[in-house]
């Protein structure tokens, strides 16, 4: 097989977003090994089991149960936590987006677990891993639009209570917001496919004016294309400045915010990101004549 699933970067991430800084991701990065070039790394942010913490220390793992899953009825085997994404991260869409970006501008291949991409709940009082394993919410119409069996008969039950309920959070209502959850992953997704140096170009991680907040890299192929994704993992808007590896660069192009193109001096980039937030950059080649 050409491709691994990472599971020792996924828990420094959620580590990150605790803690709010990049150190954890960018320690991990760090220690991964060298792979074949037509090999990948497939990332993730959760899975049918639990978010295993085995990968952390027992100090980094307590702040991660701390933060996404204080009771003990959420946690398993005493290294991991039995929850959805959302509801770990109390619904926020910011949050999500942030973890979602970093999966899909590493460069690797990024797998989501079913339901993710609309913000499902958990149900705690299945047992084990089975509480990740609902129905998925398609529909607000009988056992949310998955089956037109008798409630009583299906393997699980959906989710039917609570802010993630399947009359509250489905694919259909999410379709037709343009601001949802579903939506904004979908325009991810396709801009990441419009720009290929995400997943295969070289990877590096660049230098910032603020270390301690802003997680950002560049990916750029064997012509020489490249873009580059920043994040800040704090709850404040920062203002930062991004130095370029190259003095080739003449201007950049944002790629979800609808702003014209900015000239680039002094091989940096100055940016303004909001609290938890990320954006992805084209850099352009100078013209040569």
């Amino acid at each position: 097989m050409t491709m691994v699933i990472n599971f020792f970067v996924n828990p420094h991430l959620f580590l990150a977003i605790a803690e709010q800084s990049p150190e954890p991701i960018e320690r991990a990065l760090r220690q991964l090994p060298q792979i074949p070039i037509l090999s990948h790394w497939a990332y993730f942010v959760r899975n049918h089991d639990e978010l295993d913490l085995s990968r952390l220390s027992q100090s980094e793992r307590e702040i991660c149960f701390r933060a996404f899953g204080p009771k003990p009825t959420m946690q398993i085997y005493q290294r991991g936590i039995r929850r959805r994404l959302a509801p770990m991260l109390g619904g926020r869409l910011d949050l999500q987006l942030l973890l979602y970006s970093l999966i899909f501008t590493i460069p690797g291949t990024p797998i989501l677990w079913y339901g993710e991409e609309i913000g499902m709940g958990e149900d705690l009082n299945q047992k084990e891993r089975n509480s990740v394993r609902t129905p998925m919410q398609w529909t607000a119409d009988l056992n949310a639009g998955f089956s037109t069996a008798d409630p009583s008969s299906l393997v699980r039950p959906v989710v039917d209570k609570g802010a993630f309920s399947y009359r509250k959070v489905n694919v259909q209502a999410q379709r037709r917001d343009p601001n949802s959850l579903l939506n904004y992953l979908e325009r991810m997704i396709r801009t990441r496919k419009e720009y290929p140096e995400f997943s295969t170009g070289t990877y590096r991680v660049l230098e910032t004016s603020e270390p301690t907040k802003i997680f950002a890299h560049s990916c750029q192929d064997e012509n020489g294309n490249a873009v580059i994704a920043a994040h800040n993992l704090t709850e404040a808007p920062i203002k930062v400045v991004i130095k370029l590896w190259e003095k080739t660069f003449d201007h950049f192009i944002h790629l979800f915010d609808e702003r014209p193109n900015e000239k680039i001096k002094k091989a940096e980039i100055g940016l303004e990101l909001p609290a938890f937030g990320f954006s992805w950059l084209r850099l352009r080649q100078k013209k040569q004549i």
